[in-house]
């Protein structure tokens, strides 16, 4: 099997959005607490207490779980079978991989992956042995602040600062020879930007926070409810009611 380090985008690296962490460790976390299979457990257990570590459960009420992550070195490249029954603080296992945290985020959807993963991690403790009743604790913690701070009239939604849209100026590969025209009319040629052949955004209400960005350097804030975040923070609070009654 192939080794990506960025497998989904590479720009900016998808390695580097913690979103993948807590997506894919809520998905082992449930798996053990269904089969109480020691090797999932065996995952779980550093990177649950790296979790723990690494949130903020501020004085004010506000938190913090990690977001972007910086990686160094490699993964464990030859695989052998001696590995596959790796043992906790095995000195030899992926020794010369390493994360740091660059950043902090507040964000709602990620936050209910991570809700998710300690519950069913929790939750399997109990099931097949003593509770790690931190991971409980942590869960319910962010459930309630979440709940509390970001609230509102349609959803759950925290606010976001979005550099990102200064990508709207940047250039598309045109070949040479081609010009055309988008299906609303925008042409398509070798000045051609990412907004100049998407010209519909600029119908957005919102769209002038942008293009004040665009022009001045003053990087817009704005609130989405994205509906995989509203379906995880649902899931979340439903799957917390449904594993600590």
């Amino acid at each position: 099997m192939a080794f990506d380090f960025e497998p989904v985008f590479h720009d900016p690296p998808s390695n580097q959005w913690f979103g993948f962490q807590a997506w894919s460790m809520e998905r082992v976390a449930e798996y053990y607490f269904v089969t109480g299979d020691a090797k999932a457990k065996l995952i779980l257990d550093p990177w649950i207490t790296w979790v723990i570590n690494n949130t903020a459960l501020n004085a004010d009420g506000t938190y913090a779980i990690p977001s972007t992550l910086n990686w160094t070195g490699q993964p464990s490249m030859n695989w052998d079978a001696t590995h596959q029954n790796f043992t906790a603080g095995d000195p030899t296992f992926n020794s010369a991989l390493h994360v740091t945290i660059v950043d902090t985020t507040q964000d709602v959807g990620v936050t209910a992956a991570v809700v998710k993963a300690l519950s069913f991690y929790s939750a399997g403790t109990k099931k097949f042995g003593t509770q790690h009743v931190a991971s409980q604790t942590l869960a319910k913690a962010l459930l309630d602040r979440m709940w509390t701070l970001y609230r509102d009239a349609i959803g759950v939604s925290s606010p976001e600062m979005r550099k990102d849209y200064n990508r709207f100026n940047d250039p598309v590969f045109i070949p040479p020879a081609f010009t055309g025209v988008m299906p609303n009319g925008d042409a398509i040629n070798g000045s051609s930007t990412f907004l100049s052949i998407r010209s519909k955004y600029k119908s957005d209400p919102a769209f002038a926070k942008v293009q004040t960005y665009l022009n001045t350097g003053t990087v817009p804030t704005f609130n989405y409810h994205r509906f995989w975040a509203e379906v995880d923070i649902a899931l979340a609070n439903a799957e917390y009611a449904r594993l600590f009654p």
